[in-house]
């Protein structure tokens, strides 16, 4: 159900505003934004309503729909949606059909020439065929955006981008869906870089948000479900990429990541989780599908922990049917702990640790069966221990420790008997 701070005197105020076609027909544009101009706040009634300029939202102004399915916004051309251009607004309540669309982004977040802007609200929106869903402009840095409730469905181009900076952005229950091949072979659903900003940009809280293609569309392509750069705090909660050609997460230079409820990222033609030079990251979990032997790019990991990525609290990692290994370690640094990892059928290693790092590296549990490679391979300087577990059917070999400061305990490989073994050695 909408939910809104309008008033029975605003709506009625509102819906007496005249002009705006609710057949469709003749452009309701100048109709809808005079209405704006004039009450604020504008509740448009049951109907269809063409769009041929963008609709401008300033400081205490909103524009609701008599809800989903009943009140529908039919931009045309090449142009923006709705632009929000002051603090205090909000949007909710309708469809948008952007098949007589030819470019432009639904939502728009402009700051001009540096405006602050805090307190925008998108909720309730059911859109279809978008070419771009959120981006900003303008030179400020400070936007506080929330969105619950906006699903985006057979998309055209790139999903929510920002890019001038921001302090906190919370996407609710948020869906990029169907791309497809044909129209949006190179595109990121959930994409944000900070790096405009001096430091670390602000937080990030994505909930219940699917980045995705129908069915086997997006295969081929090089698409990303999330790309995240620059960002001080991010929690992700039941967030899924799903059959994308790129990766299915990208985290950056990111820090404090939190994640909850073991998201899913699968079926991705890259890598899908990829975490890069990120400081803290905790929480549940992932699993992890890849495409195997179907359609995937060689060598490209369930889940890889990269450069000075340091400070990983994890309860569990699931990876499966990768084509590179299931979790790879390459080059990361300090104190990463991760409860249980279950690796299996991955044509490269179960798990690998590779490329330098000489912090501390410490597993729970560890299954690691029938991989094309090692079960456990370690080759690095750094300490590395497992504190229990099972090897089993790996081709490549069920263990190789590199180094003296290598340890698995209480190990169970193919059939044997539990024992301790370290490094250097191979079983």
């Amino acid at each position: 159900m909408m939910q809104s701070d309008l008033t029975p005197d605003m709506i009625q105020a509102a819906l007496t505003a005249p002009g705006a076609d609710a057949s469709g027909l003749t452009d309701s544009s100048a109709a809808i934004q005079a209405a704006i101009d004039r009450y604020s706040n504008v509740v448009l009634a049951p109907g269809r309503y063409l769009i041929t300029t963008p609709l401008t939202l300033s400081t205490n102004q909103r524009l609701i729909g008599s809800g989903e399915g009943l009140t529908t916004l039919a931009p045309a051309g090449d142009m923006d949606l709705i632009r929000f251009a002051g603090s205090n607004v909000e949007t909710a309540g309708y469809s948008v059909d952007n098949s007589n669309r030819t470019g432009g982004t639904d939502f728009v977040i402009d700051t001009g020439s540096g405006a602050n802007l805090t307190g925008i609200r998108i909720h309730d929106i059911y859109c279809e065929q978008s070419y771009q869903a959120l981006s900003d402009l303008g030179t400020g840095i400070y936007v506080q955006l929330r969105m619950d409730r906006v699903k985006h469905l057979r998309h055209r181009g790139p999903g929510y981008v920002m890019r001038r900076g921001f302090s906190f952005l919370y996407i609710d229950f948020s869906n990029t869906l169907e791309f497809t091949n044909s129209v949006s072979p190179n595109f990121i659903g959930f994409d944000f870089d900070g790096a405009t900003l001096s430091g670390p940009a602000g937080g990030l809280y994505l909930g219940l948000n699917l980045a995705g293609s129908a069915g086997e569309a997006g295969t081929t392509s090089a698409q990303n479900g999330f790309v995240i750069q620059h960002a001080a705090e991010i929690h992700f909660e039941r967030c899924r990429a799903d059959t994308l050609g790129g990766d299915g997460l990208l985290l950056n230079a990111c820090n404090n990541v939190y994640f909850s409820d073991s998201p899913f990222y699968g079926l991705c033609g890259g890598m899908q989780v990829r975490i890069r030079d990120s400081i803290y990251v905790e929480g549940s979990g992932f699993t992890v599908r890849g495409r195997g032997t179907i359609g995937g790019a060689a060598s490209q990991h369930g889940v890889s922990f990269e450069g000075g990525t340091s400070e990983i609290s994890l309860a569990r990692i699931s990876a499966r049917e990768n084509t590179g290994d299931g979790i790879n370690f390459n080059g990361t640094g300090s104190n990463i702990q991760i409860g249980a990892i279950s690796a299996r059928s991955n044509i490269g290693n179960g798990v690998q640790k590779q490329g330098g790092g000489r912090g501390t590296t410490e597993i729970g549990n560890l299954m690691a069966i029938a991989n094309g490679a090692r079960g456990l391979l370690t080759d690095d300087a750094g300490a590395f221990g497992v504190k229990g577990g099972l090897l089993n059917a790996n081709v490549g070999g069920n263990l190789e420790l590199g180094s003296d400061l290598h340890v698995a305990r209480s190990m169970t490989i193919e059939s044997g008997a539990c024992g301790d073994y370290t490094g250097p050695v191979t079983a």
